[in-house]
């Protein structure tokens, strides 16, 4: 569900408590949904970030995004670490 954020997401988007998110669920002051039904995991539309704090919602990556991007980290400490000098001895 990537315009759909879990309460721990949406919790740390917010810098909030994973609780207060369940809190605000039950008393539908936060959207929400449950789509597996009432013991169905909890998915909070990404707007909702927007609507609570006037600023964009965190944007969720695919998982071919999220390989790159680290082949690009990994591939940027490799660099690093070949340019350092080795200690001494070694």
């Amino acid at each position: 569900m990537t315009n759909h954020l879990s309460p721990d997401e949406f919790a740390e988007a917010l810098g909030i408590n994973p609780a207060t998110v369940y809190r605000w669920l039950r008393q539908k002051r936060v959207r929400g949904r449950r789509p597996g039904g009432p013991r169905g995991q909890w998915w909070i539309p990404a707007t909702e970030v927007a609507r609570l704090t006037g600023e964009p919602a965190p944007r969720a990556i695919s998982e071919k995004e999220a390989a790159s991007y680290l082949d690009t980290l990994m591939t940027e400490l490799r660099t690093e670490s070949e340019a350092r000098p080795s200690p001494a001895g070694v």
